[in-house]
């Protein structure tokens, strides 16, 4: 709590706005708010100030002690090597039995964080949960969550769930964020959880699945700032993946990539709009504060030429959702190419305009055209994506000149692909050859931008909700201090669709939630290398189990609480009115 106090006492985590909001009635004479249930002396700020810097002070992440090779998975089903590990890009799928569900798994991730970070469960004043696995279809998984701050008194915390495929925990970490950006904050600090666990009925998508959670302390002068005004969102009807009835989802795989893609564009060409704006506005105020301060007019080449876009020329790192990590890597292709293509257009304009200067007729072509086929690269284009595990390959002079010669293939089939960046044609999502032209000539960028993020995805499959946040997760413990000073592009995506595209800035912040302690604090790795490794005929078991157990009432779990680490809740029955319990394993 002492920790909590000093540090939302700073008046640099506030930032004055006009005071044209009413006092509250319980406001004191002094500015504070009289809150009823600040019994622990936390200093609450005024409704006529904001706190600034609002964004991810720490992150847990959880995820079951069993796996199951893909390597392994692949002999079992008897399907062509590579199939999982090279074509979806996985390396092992974290599974967990009947004694664990998303509750029992959030209770740990949340409880893990509080004893980690050392926060008083009454310094929580609003509490979110994103998940598309919840158990009950009227009470939230947020409500069983509060059995842990019951124990210390605090009855006081707002947000419940919300629900929208992977998508859920975006949707409560904005939130959190908009609460303690709001008039409503009360001074105490944000948790958000995103749960879940994706199981698919045995065929093609099974490999897919995936479990984990993550809980992320959200509050004021964060090392992980959620960079205001940088956000875009695409929002639309679709049946690419829903669960209607029944233990496992209806998924149409093709239109659920191509979803992925388009929403993703979207978001990419709205966000670079918004980047135009914002910078044009701290270009403007710029020219303003400096002709101000000076008593002669400024020179005419003071001005910009023009805003410049958003490229990955500002980004650092690319966080995204990843239903396996094969879909991450043409979700970064995606925007790779669109870059490419504004390129060519900001090239176009101008040639155009030096062409009028000079007198010469009519504007060129907006895009290149070229007969030039692909050459696909006979490595794997995924065997990066565990890099950070495994360590990268060496590389041998015909390794180098087939990157030479696809590289530059590469480039000539985007250029046989001219499009509107705002406005691609459906059919671009099904083509093979600019995908994997794409694939090429963002290879480099992928590995030093993106793959950073992908240990939690590569090793432990998809979380759905939790997925695009565990990659940040996972970014934060390679890079650690590292990330201070850069700029995160993060994606998330949930079928039905809702996607959104943000900006998170790393920032140097001192104490307990510098990026360095948090970076120590996750230890992911040293947790998956420490998972009991299981078969998959007992994987495959296990869910046959988890399929008969679904919706069934006085349930006593098959699997023993000894297969859990130490510090971890678990499922311990299901009464005759459906009313589950847990209990803790110290």
């Amino acid at each position: 709590m002492a920790l909590v106090e000093r540090y939302l006492s700073s008046q640099e985590l506030r930032e004055t706005i006009p005071a044209e909001n009413p006092r509250c009635e319980n406001d004191q004479q002094d500015g504070s708010k009289a809150h009823p249930g600040n019994k622990q002396g936390i200093s609450l700020v005024h409704s006529e100030e904001r706190a600034k810097h609002v964004g991810i002070l720490a992150l847990e992440v959880y995820f079951p002690n069993t796996f199951v090779s893909q390597e392994d998975l692949e002999v079992h089903d008897q399907v062509q090597p590579g199939k999982y590990t090279v074509g979806l890009g996985q390396r092992n799928m974290a599974f967990t039995g009947d004694q664990e569900d998303v509750v029992s798994m959030s209770l740990t991730a949340v409880h893990s964080l509080l004893e980690k970070y050392e926060i008083d469960p009454r310094d929580i004043g609003r509490l979110e949960v994103g998940t598309e696995s919840a158990l009950d279809r009227s009470k939230s998984i947020k409500t069983f969550l509060m059995s842990l701050f019951a124990e210390r008194g605090n009855h006081d915390i707002e947000g419940v769930d919300s629900l929208n495929a992977c998508y859920g925990g975006t949707a409560a970490l904005f939130n959190a964020v908009n609460w303690v950006e709001s008039r409503a904050w009360d001074g105490r600090l944000a948790l958000v959880v995103a749960a879940d666990i994706a199981m698919y009925a045995a065929g093609p998508a099974r490999p897919s699945g995936g479990c984990g959670a993550i809980a992320m302390l959200v509050g004021p002068d964060a090392p992980l700032d959620l960079e205001r005004g940088l956000c875009a969102s695409h929002m639309e009807h679709a049946y690419d993946f829903y669960k209607p009835c029944g233990f496992y989802p209806m998924v149409d795989g093709k239109s659920s990539v191509a979803c992925y893609l388009m929403a993703l564009d979207k978001c990419y060409a709205s966000l670079c709009e918004k980047f135009e704006r914002c910078r044009s506005n701290f270009e403007r105020q710029r020219r303003l504060a400096r002709s101000s301060s000076s008593s002669s007019r400024g020179a005419p080449g003071d001005a910009p030429s023009g805003p410049p876009s958003l490229t990955l020329a500002d980004v650092d790192y690319c966080v995204m959702h990843s239903p396996f990590v094969k879909m991450v890597r043409k979700g970064f292709a995606r925007i790779f190419y669109q870059d490419h293509l504004r390129a060519d257009i900001r090239r176009t304009a101008r040639q155009a305009r030096a062409e009028a200067r000079a007198g010469a007729p009519g504007l060129l072509p907006c895009m290149r055209s070229s007969s030039s086929k692909p050459t696909q690269d006979p490595r794997p284009l995924v065997a990066g994506a565990t890099a950070h595990i495994t360590g990268p390959p060496a590389k041998t002079a015909a390794d180098i000149l087939v990157e030479e010669e696809t590289g530059r293939s590469s480039a000539a089939t985007l250029d046989a692909h001219p499009a509107d960046p705002e406005n691609f044609p459906p059919e671009s999502y099904a083509d093979r050859d600019l995908e994997r032209a794409a694939v090429a000539a963002s290879s480099d960028a992928f590995t030093s931008m993106v793959e950073p993020s992908l240990m939690a995805a590569a090793e432990c499959g998809n979380m759905y909700a939790a997925s695009v946040h565990a990659g940040l997760a996972s970014l934060v413990e390679r890079e650690g201090a590292n990330l201070e000073g850069r700029r995160i592009l993060m994606y998330s995506y949930g079928s039905g669709l809702a996607a959104s595209l943000w900006s998170v800035i790393g920032r140097k912040v001192e104490g307990t939630f510098a990026l360095s302690s948090v970076s120590s604090k996750t230890r992911i790795r040293d947790r998956l290398e420490a998972r009991r490794k299981a078969e998959p005929t007992e994987f495959v078991a296990t869910l046959e189990l988890l399929e008969k157990q679904y919706r069934q009432a006085d349930y006593a779990p098959k699997k023993a609480a000894e297969d859990l680490r130490g510090g971890t809740f678990y499922l311990s029955g299901v009464d005759t009115m459906y009313r589950r319990t847990y209990a803790y394993k110290s």
